[in-house]
């Protein structure tokens, strides 16, 4: 009967399989931002448009022991969006950014983004594929993050292809189809987690 008593409190002891996740907060911080890419097709190839989100808040529970126990939420302020195409002129950028607010993400009605993780898988070394839900315009749909988390700086960086049309979005183009642009987006954020 001892010995059960003792197995039954050491059982009660030991920390149950997944405790050792971390809880971190994601929050803006210098030099930290979402950037989302677009290339340019026909006239304009080889250049692209660079539209950064640098408003933006979520959570990170992390388990180094066994990472598909980890999560990941994050909220993008739509409305923060900041195009950086250097190759535009300033009137230009407004209207790039004029559009990008009004037409492609329709921020009056859709003011945010957001991603929820639904499955994490460790790629060696502080290298992840984070699968999970992009909402975009009330729209949500599956997309794959391949993530670099580093557990000194706490500084977390990765990408991710999806195409506008997935969201219902018609790539935008002008002078009769001459100048248009790729279906394809690339997301690249930087960002940093807090304890």
């Amino acid at each position: 009967m001892k010995a059960m008593i003792a197995s039954l409190i050491l059982l009660l002891a030991t920390p149950a399989v997944g405790a050792e996740a971390v809880a971190y907060r994601i929050e803006p911080a210098a030099g930290k931002e979402i950037l989302l890419e677009v290339e340019k097709t026909g006239l304009l190839r080889g250049k692209k448009h660079l539209i950064a989100f640098p408003k933006y808040s979520g959570t990170l529970s992390f388990d180094r022991a066994a990472p598909g126990n980890s999560k990941v939420e994050l909220a993008i302020d739509s409305r923060a969006a900041q195009v950086r195409d250097t190759w535009l002129s300033e009137k230009d950028q407004k209207k790039v950014r004029d559009e990008a607010l009004n037409n492609m993400l329709a921020v009056s009605r859709h003011p945010e983004m957001r991603f929820a993780s639904t499955r994490v898988e460790p790629g060696g070394g502080n290298r992840y594929r984070v699968e999970g839900t992009l909402t975009i315009r009330g729209i949500g749909k599956p997309v794959t993050l391949d993530v670099t988390f580093d557990p000194v700086t706490l500084d977390i960086d990765g990408t991710s292809v999806f195409k506008m049309t997935s969201y219902s979005l018609k790539p935008p183009s002008a002078a009769l189809g001459a100048v248009g642009t790729r279906d394809e987006m690339t997301a690249a954020f930087h960002v940093r987690a807090v304890k």
